[in-house]
């Protein structure tokens, strides 16, 4: 994915947190990994993951291996909010 292709809230957010940020930029090689049970819920979460082809939020999912606090005025929505300057809060609904 390359910045030209990014939404412009996710360009905000990006923005915002490269202003608070200090040091080097981290290895564009190093990669991300995602923790999920995938045998979890119905249909099963990997197998949801594997026919919509992308990653989805708990925003979007509703699921959680802890609080389902992703709503607005949640505990979850007031931590992104803060990490990424409000700028993808639109899509949080």
């Amino acid at each position: 994915m390359t910045r030209d292709s990014l939404s412009e809230p996710a360009r905000r957010a990006l923005a915002h947190v490269a202003a608070r940020s200090g040091g080097a930029p981290v290895d564009p090689a190093l990669r991300v990994t995602l923790n999920f049970h995938p045998d979890r819920d119905d249909p099963p979460i990997l197998t949801a993951l594997a026919a919509a082809g992308r990653y989805r939020s708990q925003f979007a999912t509703g699921t959680s291996n802890g609080g389902l606090t992703a709503y607005p005025g949640g505990d979850r929505w007031r931590w992104e909010s803060r990490i990424f300057g409000g700028a993808d809060a639109a899509h949080r609904r």
